[in-house]
């Protein structure tokens, strides 16, 4: 992607081909900064300021979180009409419109209405649209290209976290919101500078691709499994801390902080290997160390060795995950309809992730830590087994 001039100095120089890689992985890191990470450190601020509650505030993010599940296939289609240009401009449009809103909010219904316009705008802009308008451009590299977008990708949480937290103590929440705001406006105007007008279905590279198998038989156990694992990532991010409850501090924080950077070289990892190992093996892979890892937490969370292998295995599957699923959706599934599949295959997934906070919540007050855990690594393995299920009905080489 980034090729090496020569001569006597080595000068990094990125070409006109490879610019909407650059610009969408760039989107990536801010979306997911701005709309999905920075919440954690700007609804402490936020409650300070207006009085309202953690539940109230949070509420709105999940209900966010909801509208973008149920938009996801709505917006495949689009994608597939109007190109990942239009799409993705729009949503980063929407991301810095619903940011002012937020900032604008003197009352609950202002703010529960600019996480609405959030919830659009993460649907237009995260993962799935990305990918999508990445399949526009064909090529036979596209799960490595994947690969280069999540990678970066990854880093959201390490970039955002420190710099959101920072911002509000030295702006403020409101201010910081409008900075985020200008952000994605300025985002929004590379895209539309930067990725290729969209030549409509019949002009895509890939548009002619013949599906050799029924998308039921293989869609249906796939959502299954991604649906599953975000059921687990998600009530594991969500409650992390009431998980790893009981451990010292200074080993909880390190576990915590070590997720993150396991999952970009999981992401790493996948990229550099994805060439000579198929998306089918990667999957599987990463489905058992889900289920390992959330199994080594649930039998023995007081062990130093057991918080720190749960955070390399992880952290390194969720990451790879992401990649598993835009990769299974370009290799298993029908390609002239990339865009409208893989928001089906998200839909299922994206409403797991915005309800399991919610349902580990009272499962915890209910059942505890272990136990909760050991639901969740069913939930793992049930995507391992739906996962296997798709994969065993593939009749392509994976």
């Amino acid at each position: 992607m980034l090729h090496l001039k020569p001569g006597r100095r080595r000068v990094l120089r990125l070409n006109r081909p490879h610019a909407p890689v650059a610009v969408l992985a760039v989107a990536q890191l801010l979306a997911w900064g701005t709309l999905y990470y920075g919440i954690a450190f700007l609804a402490p601020a936020i409650a300070a300021d207006t009085g309202w509650s953690p539940p109230s505030i949070f509420g709105a993010y999940s209900a966010g979180l909801l509208v973008a599940a149920l938009l996801a296939t709505p917006v495949g289609h689009l994608l597939v009409r109007h190109g990942g240009r239009a799409v993705m401009s729009t949503g980063s449009a929407l991301a810095a419109v619903a940011l002012m809103l937020m900032a604008a909010s003197e009352g609950t219904g202002l703010f529960y209405a600019a996480w609405l316009v959030a919830g659009a705008a993460m649907a237009t802009t995260l993962y799935e649209a990305a990918f999508s308008t990445l399949r526009e451009q064909g090529g036979s590299d596209f799960r490595r290209v994947i690969g280069v977008v999540t990678l970066v990708g990854g880093f959201a949480s390490t970039l955002f976290w420190p710099l959101t937290q920072g911002l509000v103590a030295e702006l403020g929440w409101r201010t910081t919101a409008l900075v985020y705001a200008g952000l994605n406006l300025a985002v929004g105007g590379c895209l539309s500078l930067w990725l290729p007008a969209y030549a409509g279905p019949s002009g895509s590279p890939v548009a002619t691709t013949k599906p050799r198998t029924a998308p039921c038989r293989i869609v249906f156990p796939l959502a299954a499994a991604f649906a599953c694992a975000a059921l687990a990532t998600s009530a594991v991010s969500a409650h992390l801390a009431a998980f790893l409850a009981g451990r010292p501090d200074a080993i909880a924080l390190s576990a915590m902080v070590l997720i993150g950077p396991m999952q970009v070289a999981g992401r790493w990892l996948e990229w550099r290997l994805a060439h000579r190992v198929p998306v089918r093996a990667t999957g599987l892979l990463a489905f058992l160390g889900l289920a390992l890892g959330l199994a080594l937490l649930a039998w023995n969370a007081t062990g130093v060795w057991t918080v720190f292998a749960f955070a390399i295995l992880y952290g390194a599957a969720n990451g790879v995950l992401t990649v598993v699923r835009g990769g299974a959706a370009a290799e298993w599934l029908p390609e002239a309809g990339y865009a409208a599949t893989l928001g089906a295959l998200s839909t299922p997934a994206l409403v797991a992730r915005a309800l399991a906070p919610l349902a580990t919540a009272s499962l915890l007050a209910v059942w505890g830590g272990a136990a909760t855990l050991w639901l969740l690594v069913l939930s793992a393995l049930a995507g391992l087994a739906a996962f296997s299920l798709a994969a065993a009905r593939v009749r392509i080489p994976a």
